[in-house]
């Protein structure tokens, strides 16, 4: 009985075969690692939009922001503009995102005893530089109080 060798072409289709099955167990493990980076790019995002917002805050409540910022004309004022930030969530990764932060004051109200209140809307926003239709926005917003000055005498 003669023994048969197999030939280069069984043997390529026999790889492709296997290499075609274990594709899906490879797949799915690196997509989940893939969203599971990106998951941490937005927590640290967060985190640092956060400490921006509180900064802000801060900066309001030390009256470190102009006053005709907050109590003037209805407008949206820029912050920072286009300034790049480093997010490295761990220290093999980084990645760079453009942040702008700005300030819209489009509620006031003046009260019966002079106060003018206004509402804030602050927002920071967070674009990846290299796709640049990824954007992580923050928002908060805060109620603000000047007392005016009583002219009226008793």
């Amino acid at each position: 009985m003669k023994r048969r060798h197999f030939v280069l072409l069984e043997i390529l289709i026999a790889f492709a075969l296997v290499s075609i099955s274990i594709f899906p167990f490879l797949h799915y493990p690196f997509q989940d690692m893939r969203r599971e980076m990106n998951l941490l790019y937005e927590m640290e995002l967060e985190k640092l939009a956060q400490q921006e917002l509180t900064d802000l805050q801060v900066r309001l409540y030390k009256k470190e922001i102009h006053p005709s910022w907050i109590f003037g004309e209805k407008e949206t004022r820029t912050v920072i503009a286009n300034e790049v930030v480093k997010v490295k969530p761990c220290p093999e990764w980084s990645k760079s995102y453009i942040k702008n932060v700005t300030i819209n004051n489009n509620v006031q109200k003046i009260g019966d005893d002079n106060t003018t209140t206004v509402l804030l809307h602050l927002e920071i926003n967070f674009t990846d530089k290299k796709v640049k239709e990824f954007s992580f926005i923050a928002a908060s917003d805060i109620v603000v109080q000047k007392k005016g000055i009583n002219d009226a005498k008793k």
